[in-house]
């Protein structure tokens, strides 16, 4: 790309409320930094980044606010069409605002081979919007330290989805240390596109009921559909890692299975280090969809207070999950539709390629099928009871276990081996079954 500079270029420029927010962005040369002063922007038209490299800076942070006017024409309230732009420290207000378009917070969708790439999303915050809070599909793209919450679509009284991050194309992007919330879609979503290497580390997807009235939902109501939702529609696999994360409160009234992961299509999904509880559905697992495969792995995780651990549908293949810890989940288990019936068997699935070995499973009656029958990979699962683990779910004593099979070697590990438990610590020979190793 030839940069031509403009002869009033700066290489820093400062805006205070009440200027032309655009025409500032506008005077901002490639590669330089507009600094916002403390207050509040109103927007009423999209502001369009043009010129590459260049960053937008709240000063001090989280002190300039972009708000939605009354009359805001609609879509993104910050439009990224170039390379390498950087957004840091703003707060994003959509006022809830409802038209035709609705209201973004950050969206970049064009080119996302060689146009938006290296988008940077920072230290912000993005509320009270009508439409997805980040769209991103620039590639090799940036979420973090950024606050997302009550992202809300009700259109003629409906539930709509008003996602916290979304992509369909984008490839490399990385979520960091996010709190994402109460969104009337998914916390995250992966589009039905070609994006690939997509990863969540360190972050927190939550919901739970509105504190009041607002954008036409009702108080106390839970308006979320998934933390994560996976969707793939090309021939080449989506890949995807969401590691470290604490994933919970998906229960919500308005759809029929609301789970905090609810997994599917061409994708291959590793799920490390979780804590996912106190969701309708943990993990909803889903096999063959349109006309593609959903390979799941987990590890190191711990699933607790669900309505249902794990719904497995669609005849899925597999699945692996090693050194995870169960507790106080309802049902364990429950089977999902196959070939339009419901089926509560796995009899006529094919699960020569799961693996479930060194699984704990506390205070249950019995072991359920996935962790005890050979036939679908079970190894050396075990059975606790509550008095025999710390209040980390930690076991008290020490136990055999079992190496982990060549079966879980991924993309994502390419040792294959669960060398570490959920707490970070290096697993001792052999590992305690369980997301985490015994109390000493």
């Amino acid at each position: 790309m030839l940069l031509v500079r403009s002869p009033f270029a700066q290489d820093v420029v400062t805006v205070e409320p009440g200027d032309d927010l655009q025409a500032a962005v506008d005077r901002v040369a490639a590669g330089g930094e507009l600094r916002l002063g403390a207050g509040q922007y109103r927007i009423a038209e999209p502001t369009r980044i043009t010129t590459p490299g260049i960053t937008l800076k709240a000063l001090p942070p989280a002190s300039a606010r972009l708000v939605a006017s009354n009359d805001f024409s609609g879509g993104p309230l910050v439009h990224v069409s170039v390379p390498n732009v950087t957004i840091s420290g703003i707060t994003f207000d959509g006022q809830f605002i409802r038209n035709v378009r609705g209201v973004r917070g950050v969206r970049n969708k064009d080119n996302p081979e060689d146009g938006a790439i290296g988008l940077v999303v920072e230290n912000c915050e993005l509320t009270r919007l009508t439409r997805h809070a980040v769209d991103i599909d620039g590639h090799r793209s940036i979420v973090r330290g950024t606050r997302i919450h009550k992202i809300l679509w009700n259109e003629h009284g409906e539930r709509r989805d008003a996602h916290g991050v979304v992509t369909t194309f984008a490839k490399g992007l990385r979520i960091e240390n996010v709190d994402i919330s109460q969104c009337s879609g998914d916390a995250f979503q992966a589009e039905r596109g070609s994006w690939d290497d997509l990863r969540i580390t360190d972050s927190h997807l939550w919901d739970s009921p509105l504190e009041e009235d607002m954008a036409g939902f009702s108080k106390g109501t839970y308006v979320s559909e998934n933390a994560i939702d996976t969707k793939h529609r090309y021939s080449d696999r989506g890949h995807i890692a969401i590691v470290n994360c604490r994933i919970h409160g998906f229960r919500s009234k308005l759809i029929n299975n609301t789970s905090a992961l609810n997994l599917k299509e061409n994708v291959d999904a590793v799920i490390d280090s979780c804590d996912v509880y106190n969701s309708q559905i943990g993990f909803r697992l889903r096999g063959r969809g349109k006309g593609m495969s959903m390979f799941p792995l987990l590890m190191n995780c711990v699933v607790r207070n669900n309505g249902i651990a794990f719904r497995l549908e669609n005849k899925l293949r597999k699945f692996r999950m090693f050194h995870c810890t169960m507790f106080q989940n309802r049902s364990a288990l429950a089977w999902g539709p196959s070939r339009k019936t419901w089926s509560r068997s796995y009899y006529d699935w094919d699960p020569s390629q799961w693996s479930n070995v060194n699984n704990l499973w506390i205070g249950v009656r019995k072991l359920p099928e996935i962790a005890s029958s050979s036939r679908l990979g079970a190894v050396n699962n075990v059975r606790l009871t509550r008095e025999a683990v710390a209040d980390d779910l930690s076991p008290r004593h020490g136990g055999s276990a079992v190496e982990t099979p060549p079966v879980v070697e991924s993309w994502y590990e390419p040792t294959g081996r669960v060398l570490k438990d959920k707490a970070g610590r290096k697993r001792k020979k052999p590992s305690t079954v369980g997301a985490y190793e015994a109390v000493n």
